[in-house]
């Protein structure tokens, strides 16, 4: 836009007549002029002065040389220009720094820049001298004086970790920011460089050095040039490192070596010091579980079963690296044991064991468990299997040559006991090199509920009118079967005649049940019970059976009973149950009771008969005649004719007549009274002791108080 608008003030001033002045000339001032090679920053480095002053031109550069005619398109220079006011613009020759074109004193130290300037009526130029000053490049001193390397010579034992080696210093005659660069030869650990300061510092005590003299090369650069110094540092009196003597080693072993097995005692030797060592090892390729015990004396190690980890079909060799360390340096890396196993054949693996077998007995060849077990021969060898033959085991067989499956290879029964129901079987694998191995499985025969229930023969029950209410017996039936198989439950199916149901019942458990009395009309009679015995097996199996059951009575002789039952199926000829009968005791007999009971009245009546008498002795003073006079009741003299012994009757006085003798009996006494002229009959009642008199005295009080 400048020029376009320079352009137009030239146009503008052609047309308004306003030209009063030429271009006559233009010089550049200055015209010679020095640029650092590594100028920082971009200028103007001339000015363009026309002549006549205030003149508008358009100026711009044409060409640049580097002498002595070396024309040069890739330069970091152009015009530029000022506007001072509507008709005064200023033109310069400008240093652009970031230009991709860079100055490069090795390849041009000298340009020679033409400017060409155009007026309204002529083009003028001048040409400016542009000088490159050199890059200087830095300087390295020591003790203020350049140097460009030094020797640094220390006893091993007279340097610690954090010493200060040495400071490296320098600087630029351009002022110039400066870079370090560091690298040691060989490349060892053993110096600290501090970035800011450049101290270069020990990293580790000169004991920890094993290679002497040790180079460090600095390099001090200023972006363009570089100084480099070189240190030399020189070790004397190296500690030696420690060395196992013994290592590298290779070895074989078969891999079946057991566990526990040495392998290596490892020997050392360090000429600086005598001390104890414990290795660090490592073992290639690692695995999840160490095949080695490590240490100074390497182990075979072994497995939770004490059997060794090597396996020459996973891995055929190991690498153990071994290293020893003294406090300041470690062996030199190469103490390898080199252990090749070789190859032992081996039986096969049992890698899955057969699963537990559960089999129900039946036939030859019809029951089987699927085993499901996984073997393979370390070293892919063929192998068969086989049933390890004994009592037990020889029932027993493959149903296919993989042996995935077990069977029966007899008729297998466990009922009564016939064949065991639980049987441990081994399989024997064996590889084509006669090795073998072997495993357990644990066989489980089920009972097949195949045997129906059967009643024990001539079962029968005998009740009579003493045989407590309750169980009177129980149903005796069989079963081979075992376990729920063999559990029977009971029912009765049909009772002749029907009303003996009411006294006689038959319980799940099979106990005869006497539920009441029978009466005496029921004596010497049979009741016919068809009974059911069903097992709990699935599917349940069932028979039947019919006992008898007979209501006696007591004197009744109980005879053997005979019954009979049948099966469902194919199973004829059962029996009923057993049941307990009323136990004879000495009066179930009729002529014992009848002898007892006449015993008993015999004796009854003697009894009697001696109370009797003794009342009448102690009553009238004799058995069997009169006897002197009686004290107990009144004497004659209290009695007379028409004379009564008064009592009041309401306060317990009473009347009585006498007159007769106290000796008569009472009953002869009350029949006396009873006839006495001009009475009544008082009290007609026989008496046959004293205390019955006293008993009825006030009745016969009553009766009497009439009489005067």
């Amino acid at each position: 836009m400048g020029v376009i608008k320079i352009y137009l003030l030239l146009v503008l001033s052609l047309l308004l007549d306003d030209v009063t002045c030429q271009l006559t000339g233009i010089a550049l001032n200055p015209d010679t002029i020095s640029l650092k090679e590594r100028q920082k920053g971009s200028l103007n480095l001339t000015l363009v002065e026309v002549t006549p002053a205030g003149t508008i031109v358009n100026c711009d550069i044409v060409n640049v040389d580097s002498p002595p005619a070396t024309a040069i398109t890739d330069y970091p220079f152009q015009r530029s220009f000022t506007t001072v006011s509507a008709n005064n613009i200023q033109w310069y020759v400008f240093y652009n720094e970031k230009s991709p074109q860079k100055l490069d004193y090795d390849v041009y130290n000298t340009y020679e820049v033409t400017v060409e300037c155009a007026g309204i009526t002529g083009i003028e130029s001048d040409i400016l001298t542009i000088n490159i000053i050199e890059n200087q490049a830095p300087i390295i001193t020591q003790g203020g004086v350049p140097t460009a390397g030094l020797n640094m010579s220390t006893d091993a034992s007279a340097i610690i970790k954090n010493d200060l080696l040495y400071t490296v210093t320098a600087n630029d005659p351009d002022g110039d920011p400066l870079t370090y660069d560091y690298k040691t030869t060989p490349q060892v650990n053993y110096f600290d460089i501090n970035p800011v300061t450049h101290e270069i510092l020990a990293a580790v005590d000169f004991l920890a050095v094993a290679v002497s003299p040790v180079t460090i090369t600095v390099n001090v650069s200023d972006g363009d040039k570089s100084k480099q110094l070189i240190i030399r540092v020189i070790v004397n009196d190296l500690n030696s490192r420690p060395e196992i003597t013994n290592l590298p080693e290779s070895i074989s072993i078969p891999e079946n070596t057991p566990a526990g097995t040495q392998l290596i005692l490892l020997k050392y030797n360090d000429v600086d010091r005598v001390q104890i060592f414990n290795p660090t090892c490592t073992v290639t390729p690692a695995t999840s579980a160490s095949v080695f015990t490590l240490g100074s004396r390497i182990y075979v190690a072994g497995k939770p079963d004490g059997t060794s980890r090597l396996d020459y079909e996973s891995i055929k060799s190991f690498s153990i690296s071994c290293t020893i360390f003294d406090d300041y340096l470690y062996s030199d890396g190469t103490d390898i044991l080199t252990v090749n196993i070789t190859d032992i054949n081996e039986p096969p693996v049992f890698t899955t064991q057969p699963n537990p077998c559960q089999l129900t007995e039946s036939q030859a060849r019809v029951s089987t468990c699927k085993l499901g077990m996984v073997l393979n021969d370390p070293e892919g060898d063929s192998f068969t299997l086989s049933i390890v033959n004994n009592a037990e085991s020889q029932r027993f067989q493959f149903t296919s040559p993989d042996a995935q499956y077990l069977t029966f290879s007899v008729d297998y029964d466990v009922d009564n006991g016939a064949m065991p129901s639980s049987v441990q079987v081994e399989i024997k694998a064996t590889d084509s090199a006669g090795q073998s191995s072997s495993a357990q499985i644990m066989v489980a025969i089920l009972d097949k509920n195949d045997n129906s229930p059967v009643f024990l023969p001539n079962q029968g029950v005998d009740v009579t009118p003493s045989t407590t209410v309750g169980t009177v017996g129980k149903l005796q039936v069989t079963d081979n079967d075992s376990g729920s198989n063999s559990e029977i439950e009971f029912a009765l199916l049909n009772i002749n005649p029907s009303v003996y149901s009411d006294f006689i019942s038959i319980l799940p458990s099979g106990q005869v049940h006497y539920t009441k009395k029978f009466p005496s009309s029921m004596q010497d009679t049979t009741a016919i019970l068809t009974i059911r015995a069903t097992d709990k097996g699935s599917p349940p199996l069932s028979s039947t059976g019919v006992i008898i059951v007979r209501f006696l009575s007591d004197v009744t002789v109980p005879v053997s009973i005979q019954s009979s039952a049948t099966a469902t199926g194919d199973q004829p000829g059962l029996s009923p149950t057993a049941s307990s009968k009323t136990q004879e005791t000495f009066f179930d007999q009729p002529t014992n009771i009848a002898i007892v009971v006449v015993l008993a009245i015999v004796l009854l009546i003697l009894l009697l008969v001696a109370f009797y008498f003794c009342i009448k002795r102690m009553l009238l003073g004799y058995c069997c005649g009169p006897g002197k006079e009686s004290s107990v009741y009144p004497s004659s003299d209290e009695y007379g004719y028409q004379n009564n012994y008064h009592r009041r009757y309401n306060s317990g006085y009473y009347k009585e007549p006498l007159g007769y003798q106290s000796k008569y009996p009472i009953r002869d006494r009350i029949e006396y009274e009873s006839n006495y002229p001009g009475s009544r009959p008082v009290y007609h009642k026989e008496y046959t002791s004293y205390s019955d008199v006293i008993r009825d005295k006030p009745l016969y009080a009553r009766q009497t108080s009439t009489i005067k």
